[in-house]
């Protein structure tokens, strides 16, 4: 799997909203961080002729590949996730235990 780097407001084209350029950093940036890259993501403008009020995060198409590919790679993530958090429930299992039978070594 590619690494994919954190990007700042530079990765998308100059919006009239600093507020949604935030938030649409924010968004790529948590995308990125469980291997999700949306290359055609942007941010959309308020528009009177459609209706659309507010600025709008577009990912853009996704193929039904690059869904498979998503989804196997949210799922592979999840299941690293679920692993640590048995091994960390175990580990505190472990500790009470221990501490329950007050061993010393």
């Amino acid at each position: 799997m590619q690494e994919l780097h954190p990007i700042d407001a530079s990765y998308f084209e100059i919006t009239d909203d600093v507020e949604a350029t935030e938030e649409a950093v924010r968004f790529v940036n948590a995308l990125r961080r469980v291997g999700l890259d949306f290359p055609s993501i942007h941010v959309r403008q308020p528009c009177d002729r459609c209706g659309a009020r507010d600025h709008v995060i577009v990912a853009g198409p996704v193929s039904l590949d690059e869904a498979r590919a998503m989804t196997a790679t949210v799922t592979a993530r999840m299941d690293e996730l679920d692993r640590f958090r048995e091994a960390l429930a175990s580990a505190s299992a472990l500790a009470d235990t221990l501490a329950a039978s007050e061993y010393t070594p």
